[in-house]
C-alpha cells in the first residue's frame, strides 16, 4: 500500500524533530546523569573528608585530656596508695562529664587498678600485659583497637596517657570509650539523600561504626572484593555491588588511627535526579511532536488542494491524447501492413533473378576458365610437339654417331688383331733369339697379352654398341609415331578453343542481360522498402505517441498515488473499486464531464503555483 504525500510529508518531518528530540533528549540526560554522579562523588568525598577530620578532631582532643588529666596531682599520690577516695570521685566526675567513657581507671607500674569511676568493676580489670598500658608506661598516648568490654559486651575501644610526676612516668591512666555512642554522634547523624550514609572500617576490616547496628564488629570487609580494594588502595571511588544493589562509594584512610571511613549511596538514587529530566524531556518531546502534528497537517492541506486540480487536467489531456494516438497508429499499422507484404513479393523476385544472375555468372566464368585451360592444353601440346621434333633430329644424330663409333671399334678391332700377330711374330724369334732373346720374349707375351685384352673389349663395345644403334632407331620410330599423335591433338585443341570462345561470350552477354534486370528491381525493392520503412516509422511514432500518452497517464496515476496514498488510479483502485476523492475534487469530475476539455489550470490553482 502506498502512502500519501500527507503522510509522508506528516511522518518526514515527525521523524526528523523525534530524531532530533531524542538526541537532545539523550545527551541532556547523558550530561545531566554524569554531572550528578560526578556531584555525588564529590559531596561523597566530602562526606568522608569531614568525617575524617571530626573523628580525627575528636579523637586528638580525647587524648589530649588523657595527657593533662595524668598530669594531675591526685592521680599523681593514688598511684601511691594516697587519697584514693579523692581520686575516684574526681574520675566518676570526669566520667559523669564525659558520659562517652565506660570507665576511667589509674593504675600504678604493675598493672592494678588503683583508682576508678567505677571502683566495684575495677576490681575484675588488670592491665598488665595489655598493648595500652605498656605503651603509657613508655611515656605515649596510645588508641587501641576496637574489642569487645569486659564489663557491658559492647564494642569499646581504649585511649590511655602516661600518669607523670615531676615528668617521671609513674602510672598509666586509661578511659573505655563506648563505640555506640561514637556510632551515635558521628556515623548515624550523616545522611545524604535517603539511602546515603557513612561506616568506618577498621585496620583489621571490621566494620567500627554503621548506622545498621547488627554490622558493627560482625560485618568483615575482607570478605568481600570491594571491601578489599578498600582496605588496599586507603582513598579513592568505587562502584559495587552489595546484597542485589548497585552501589557508589568515597573512602579515604585516617594515617594516625588507621580506620577508614566509607561514604555510601545507592546507585539508583544517585542516577534518580537524570531519570526524572529524562521523563520531563520525554513529555515536553511528545508536546512538541503533538503540536508539529497539527501544524503539519494543516500545511499539507494547504499544498495538497492545488496538485488535484492539475492532477484533474493532467488527467483529461492524456486521455484524449491516448484516443487520437491509437486511431493514428491504427492506420499507419494497415499501412505498413500492406507495404511490407507488397516488398515481400519484390524481394522473392529479386533474390530468384539473383539466383540466375548468380548461375550465368557461375557459367561465364566456367567457360572463360575451360577457355584458359583450352588455350594452356594447346601451348603445351604445341610446346610438346616441337620438342619432339627436336627428339627425333637428336635421335638421328645418335644413329649417326653411333654408326662413326662402329666403325672405329672395327678399326680398334683389326688394329689389336694386327698387334697380336706382331706379338706371336716377336715370341717367335725371341725363341729362335735363346738366351739373348728371353727379355724381348716377355715384353712381346705382354703385348700379346694387351692385345688380347683390346680386342676382347673391342668386341664387348662393338656388341654395346649395336643394341644402342637398335634401340635408337626404335625410340626415334616411336617418336615420330607420338609426333603425329600430337599434332592430332593440337588440330582437336583448336576446335574446342573455338568452341569454348563462342560459349564464354554468350554467357558475358546473359549475364549483362540479368545484371540489367536485377538492378531494375532492385532499385523497386528500395522504393518499395523505403515505402514500407516510412510507414513502420510513422506506426512506431504512433505507438510511441500512444506510449508517451500512457506514460502520462501513469504518471498522472503516480502522482495521484503520491498525493492520496494507498492503491488509488485515477480515482480508482487497482482492482477497478472507487477510491475516496476530496469533495473539491469530486466537483471538479462533475465539471469536466459537462465542459469542453481545457488544458489551462484553473486561475484558482495560484496556490500550486506557489508551492
Amino acid at each position: 500500500m502506498q502512502l500519501s504525500l500527507k503522510f509522508k510529508f506528516l511522518a518526514s518531518t515527525i521523524s526528523l524533530i523525534i530524531l532530533g528530540m531524542g538526541i537532545s533528549t539523550i545527551v541532556s540526560v547523558t550530561n545531566s546523569q554524569n554531572t550528578i554522579e560526578r556531584i555525588s562523588q564529590e559531596q561523597q568525598v566530602q562526606f568522608v573528608d569531614l568525617t575524617l577530620r571530626q573523628v580525627d578532631s575528636w579523637i586528638r582532643g580525647r587524648t589530649l585530656e588523657m595527657m593533662y588529666w595524668g598530669k594531675l596531682d591526685v592521680f599523681n599520690v593514688a598511684i601511691d596508695g594516697a587519697f584514693i577516695k579523692m581520686a575516684n570521685t574526681e574520675l566518676a566526675g570526669l566520667k559523669k562529664d564525659y558520659d562517652f567513657y565506660e570507665i576511667l581507671n589509674v593504675v600504678n607500674p604493675q598493672g592494678e587498678v588503683v583508682a576508678s569511676s567505677d571502683p566495684d568493676q575495677a576490681k575484675s580489670i588488670h592491665a598488665d600485659g595489655k598493648t595500652f598500658f605498656q605503651e603509657a608506661l613508655k611515656g605515649n598516648v596510645f588508641v587501641s583497637d576496637v574489642t569487645t568490654s569486659s564489663i557491658s559486651g559492647k564494642p569499646v575501644f581504649i585511649i590511655s596517657a602516661p600518669v607523670k610526676r615531676d615528668d617521671q612516668t609513674v602510672g598509666a591512666l586509661f578511659g573505655v570509650v563506648d563505640l555506640g555512642y561514637f556510632n551515635k554522634n558521628f556515623v548515624i547523624p550523616v545522611k545524604f539523600g535517603k539511602t546515603g550514609h557513612i561506616f568506618i572500617i577498621g585496620a583489621s576490616g571490621l566494620v567500627l561504626a554503621h548506622p545498621d547496628s547488627t554490622a558493627i564488629m560482625k560485618l568483615d570487609m575482607n570478605q568481600h572484593d570491594f571491601g578489599k580494594e578498600i582496605l588496599q588502595n586507603k582513598a579513592g571511588v568505587i562502584q559495587f555491588t552489595y546484597q542485589g544493589k548497585k552501589k557508589a562509594a568515597a573512602y579515604k584512610t585516617s594515617n594516625t588511627l588507621k580506620w577508614t571511613v566509607v561514604a555510601s549511596a545507592d546507585t539508583s538514587e544517585i542516577t534518580a535526579p537524570g531519570r526524572a529530566l529524562s521523563k520531563i524531556n520525554v513529555i515536553i518531546a511528545l508536546c512538541v511532536i503533538a503540536l508539529a502534528v497539527l501544524i503539519i497537517f494543516y500545511i499539507s492541506r494547504t499544498v495538497v488542494k492545488p496538485i488535484y486540480a492539475a492532477i484533474d487536467t493532467l488527467s483529461e489531456s492524456s486521455d484524449h491524447m491516448t484516443n487520437s494516438a491509437q486511431q493514428v497508429s491504427a492506420a499507419s499499422q494497415s499501412l505498413a501492413q500492406s507495404t511490407s507484404q507488397q516488398a515481400s513479393s519484390l524481394e522473392e523476385t529479386s533474390a530468384s533473378l539473383e539466383e540466375l544472375s548468380s548461375m550465368s555468372k557461375r557459367n561465364s566464368a566456367s567457360a572463360k576458365n575451360a577457355q584458359e585451360l583450352a588455350n594452356e592444353a594447346k601451348s603445351t601440346a604445341n610446346t610438346g610437339a616441337d620438342a619432339m621434333g627436336k627428339l627425333i633430329s637428336a635421335m638421328a644424330g645418335i644413329n649417326q654417331s653411333s654408326d662413326e663409333v662402329t666403325k672405329v671399334v672395327k678399326a680398334i678391332e683389326e688394329i689389336a688383331f694386327q698387334t697380336n700377330l706382331l706379338a706371336l711374330n716377336a715370341a717367335v724369334e725371341a725363341a729362335r733369339a735363346g738366351e739373348a732373346g728371353k727379355g724381348f720374349a716377355v715384353v712381346a707375351e705382354e703385348v700379346r697379352n694387351l692385345a688380347q685384352r683390346s680386342a676382347e673389349q673391342a668386341k664387348t663395345t662393338s656388341q654395346l654398341i649395336a643394341e644402342s644403334t637398335s634401340r635408337t632407331k626404335e625410340g626415334a620410330k616411336q617418336a615420330q609415331d607420338a609426333n603425329a599423335a600430337l599434332e592430332n591433338i593440337v588440330a582437336s585443341i583448336n576446335k574446342v578453343t573455338t568452341i569454348v570462345e563462342e560459349i564464354s561470350s554468350a554467357s558475358n552477354d546473359q549475364a549483362r542481360g540479368v545484371a540489367q534486370i536485377n538492378s531494375a528491381v532492385s532499385e523497386m525493392d528500395k522504393v518499395v522498402q523505403q515505402h514500407s520503412a516510412s510507414s513502420e516509422e510513422s506506426a512506431s511514432s504512433s505507438e510511441e505517441m500512444s506510449a508517451q500518452a500512457k506514460n502520462l497517464k501513469g504518471i498522472v496515476t503516480m502522482l495521484t498515488r503520491i498525493v492520496e496514498g494507498g492503491g488509488a488510479h485515477n480515482g480508482t483502485s487497482a482492482a477497478g473499486s472507487a477510491v475516496q476523492k476530496p469533495a473539491g475534487r469530486i466537483a471538479a469530475e462533475e465539471k469536466t464531464q459537462t465542459a469542453p476539455v481545457s488544458h489551462e489550470l484553473p486561475a484558482a490553482d495560484d496556490d500550486f503555483q506557489d508551492f
